[in-house]
């Protein structure tokens, strides 16, 4: 579609794209995420750990790790109390150089970004651990555990992390199911992933440990 055809789409509907560009930017993206929230949370809960975290993806975001990552002894989780956790985010998939405008946009189809499950240390809670030791670390860690790979987790060797890409959601199943009041029935992929993540964690607890053992440990009771 050309410049000109999106402009005249736009002026001819501009009063509804008013109220499309409110609706998502609160209510809808709200209850989508509130659905997404309890579903990542009822998920983690079947986990045989004992698991924390933050569920609250409109506000402040989904993450979580298992409480013998747990580097400060808080009520509260807090990343920062934390030698690593699992974080629900996004990555550009580079087809685009824009980013998209709503975080919504992401769990779909697009050439923005992708939502992606992550895996993410906490190096301020190792003795010596700076950028550059962590990646040299996490690239051995990634050629010791290539199983991780295999289950579908992408590395990244800019910031030696990694990242597990979620499938997109079915637009038309997300739409008939928020229609019918249940969408969590449209949410399989997000599941999926976790799925994966969770058969991926032992060798994540694994890293976890052999940095500990490498860098040593800042821990406060």
């Amino acid at each position: 579609m050309s410049h000109k055809q999106a402009g005249k789409l736009i002026i001819e509907n501009i009063q509804m794209l008013e109220e499309a560009i409110r609706l998502l930017g609160v209510d809808l993206s709200q209850e989508i995420f509130d659905v997404i929230d309890n579903l990542v949370k009822e998920k983690i809960d079947t986990f045989t750990e004992d698991w924390d975290g933050t569920y609250a993806l409109f506000e402040e975001g989904i993450d979580f790790a298992p409480v013998t990552w747990k580097a400060v002894s808080t009520g509260q989780y807090k990343f920062e109390d934390y030698f690593a956790q699992y974080e629900l985010t996004y990555n550009s998939i580079g087809v685009d150089s824009n980013s998209a405008e709503y975080w919504l946009t992401c769990f779909f189809s697009n050439t923005f970004e992708e939502m992606v499950f992550k895996f993410k240390p906490n190096r301020e809670n190792f003795t010596k651990c700076i950028k550059a030791s962590w990646k040299n670390f996490a690239v051995s860690q990634n050629e010791k555990y290539p199983e991780i790979e295999s289950l579908g987790f992408k590395y990244s060797a800019k910031e030696g992390e990694w990242y597990l890409p979620i499938d997109s959601l079915n637009q038309q199943w997300v739409a008939d199911c928020y229609v019918e009041d249940n969408l969590a029935d449209a949410m399989s992929p997000i599941t999926e992933a976790l799925d994966k993540l969770y058969q991926a964690h032992p060798y994540f607890d694994k890293i976890v440990e052999a940095a500990k053992a490498q860098f040593g440990v800042n821990v406060q009771d």
